[in-house]
């Protein structure tokens, strides 16, 4: 068999035993992700360049992360904020996502808690894009991709 093997240099990482607060576990880019019954679908993922003949132009995208969650957490719901800086650090998008924890309390146990966000970030020019996340206004976990303009 030929494998490829590509460095992977954006995905964040952080084991996590029942945090005091949320804490995001993994964030990573894809071009399609999505969470269905607690498993993280993932098209084209783990990617930091994207390639262009031209600008502007829109370009959608996914946001994967897994958040980590207490399961004794006293609040039924949490707010996941993410937002795209451009170049700049111009702020291109924010959008915030409720979420609750998917199980009946457990003293000192925790969570994971999977999210495929998908979005679509207007690109006007080439340079560095960052993503940031954090829930409920804690720790903020970033990640990001370079715009590169292509010669035809």
């Amino acid at each position: 068999s030929v494998y490829s093997v590509y460095k992977v240099n954006n995905i964040r990482m952080r084991p996590v035993v029942s945090p005091a607060e949320p804490t995001i576990e993994f964030m990573f880019l894809a071009d399609r992700a999505e969470a269905i019954n607690g498993k993280l679908y993932v098209m084209g993922g783990c990617w930091d360049r994207v390639e262009v003949a031209g600008l502007p132009m829109t370009y959608p995208l996914a946001i994967a992360l897994r958040v980590v969650v207490a399961t004794d957490d006293p609040l039924e719901e949490h707010v996941l904020n993410l937002d795209i800086t451009g170049p700049g650090e111009a702020r291109l998008a924010t959008r915030g996502i409720r979420f609750t924890r998917q199980s009946a309390p457990v003293p000192g146990g925790s969570q994971g808690i999977v999210i495929g966000a998908p979005t679509v970030a207007f690109l006007t020019e080439s340079g560095h894009f960052e993503i940031g996340a954090s829930v409920d206004g804690g720790r903020r976990a970033t990640t990001g991709f370079d715009v590169v303009l292509t010669t035809a």
